[in-house]
């Protein structure tokens, strides 16, 4: 399923479980589709365009391998350079919070893209965290929306999804459903943190520290994550 653009004065709202932007190369290496790159010269080119994306966290996930290339690639390639996503990859786990990287002006620049806003569910009142007293619950929810236009279908918007499992979902026209999922989509808003923001980063401290399994697997994040690259795997 391609993030698809469907009028040239529009807001995209996109909440996925498991979301992942294509990019795909001949048999010589050529890129032939490269989805982060297109939309990132859709939003050049449209300075009236948002996008806004809401997936799950590594604190709701139930996938780890899903969730690191979310946090590795699919985030990254939309708001990073290619120097500052190596370096993101290369940084150790526990020094995210305190690096360098993460306090630098280009860093908080290119995660506060105006125009291009990822937004993980969970805040830093988890009741997996000491004094924390909310329960949150892993994203399921798969529609985007185009205002009137949407889909909203099972496809996690993934490899999987989209290559070999046999997925459903219908599109629409219709303003009023376009306004009820936009309603959703900003009530899921209030419990997300954008992707590489100073509370997303405490967020991930956080589940490290709480000795909670889900805290153990994000410490082997990048781990899981290259593996799954070298591999072929994360198709």
């Amino acid at each position: 399923m391609a993030l698809v653009v469907l009028a040239s004065r529009w807001a995209f709202f996109c909440s996925c479980s498991r979301l992942r932007l294509a990019r795909y190369e001949d048999a010589d290496g050529n890129v032939i589709v490269d989805e982060a790159t297109d939309i990132r010269a859709y939003i050049d080119a449209h300075p009236e365009a948002d996008i806004e994306i809401l997936t799950n966290s590594a604190l709701t996930s139930d996938n780890f391998p899903a969730q690191s290339i979310i946090d590795f690639d699919m985030a990254p390639r939309l708001l990073l350079d290619p120097e500052l996503r190596q370096r993101w990859l290369d940084l150790k786990s526990e020094d995210e919070l305190s690096a360098e990287l993460t306090n630098s002006d280009a860093w908080k620049r290119q995660v506060s893209h105006p125009r291009i806003r990822i937004y993980q569910t969970g805040l830093n009142d988890s009741d997996l965290f000491p004094g924390g007293t909310v329960t949150y619950g892993k994203l399921h929810a798969k529609f985007w929306v185009a205002e009137p236009y949407g889909f909203v279908g099972t496809s996690n918007f993934d490899y999987r999804s989209r290559l070999h499992n046999s997925e459903m979902g219908y599109f629409f026209r219709a303003q009023p459903l376009a306004e009820d999922l936009n309603a959703v989509f900003q009530d899921l808003k209030a419990q997300c943190y954008r992707w590489g923001s100073p509370e997303w980063l405490q967020m991930r401290k956080n589940l490290k520290d709480a000795g909670c399994t889900k805290g153990g697997t994000l410490r082997r994040q990048r781990t899981i994550f290259k593996a799954l690259r070298a591999t072929g795997l994360e198709w």
